[in-house]
């Protein structure tokens, strides 16, 4: 049996593929189930609250200062997404899309947090006097690499960033616009 969700009155009825309505009771009332649905959806809640202010940090602690590729993004999305999935009691094999879940809880991909937490560190660097030793580091002059492709460095990840969001590296003296072109809000 196919079943869909349709959106009513606020309320959220069950179609089957025969046509008839399940849950809804009498006219007027929420069905059945409308309770626990409510239920459901404040602990969704909830647990998405805990996610960004407790799960997320310990995740993405230190990773500022990372030079971090696409296998340490893969990992980070991997088990940020294992864990949602985990909590929204979802498998793999219920086909439901990552968007799904992650829009269930109101949370940005991970991925965009760590260029949003790199951006926000190279702000402060950027913003500090030019004699300050962090920004004399920015400017040390690297060695000769040997064959093959160059190892990626955090300046270099952080260019491909700017680049990536079409950001100016002189916009980071302005604290507001800066942050407002960096940061990566979480949905609603």
């Amino acid at each position: 049996m196919i079943v869909h969700l349709l959106r009513h009155d606020d309320n959220i009825y069950h179609e089957n593929n025969l046509g008839t309505n399940i849950g809804k009771e009498e006219k007027g009332k929420p069905p059945l189930g409308f309770a626990k649905e409510r239920e459901r959806k404040r602990e969704r809640d909830m647990e998405g609250k805990l996610y960004k202010t407790a799960i997320r940090p310990a995740i993405l602690y230190g990773t500022e200062c990372w030079a971090a590729t696409k296998k340490h993004s893969t990992k980070l999305h991997t088990t940020e997404m294992r864990m949602l999935r985990w909590s929204a009691g979802v498998t793999c094999l219920d086909k439901i899309k990552n968007e799904y879940v992650r829009g269930s809880y109101g949370i940005t991909p991970i991925v965009h947090k760590l260029q949003e937490k790199r951006l926000r560190w190279y702000g402060h660097v950027i913003r500090r006097p030019a004699d300050h030793m962090v920004r004399v580091a920015l400017d040390i002059p690297t060695t000769k690499r040997g064959r093959g492709r160059p190892p990626a460095t955090w300046l270099t990840t952080v260019q491909n960033d700017l680049k990536l969001n079409d950001i100016n590296a002189e916009t980071a003296q302005n604290r507001l616009e800066w942050r407002k072109r960096t940061r990566r809000v979480d949905p609603r």
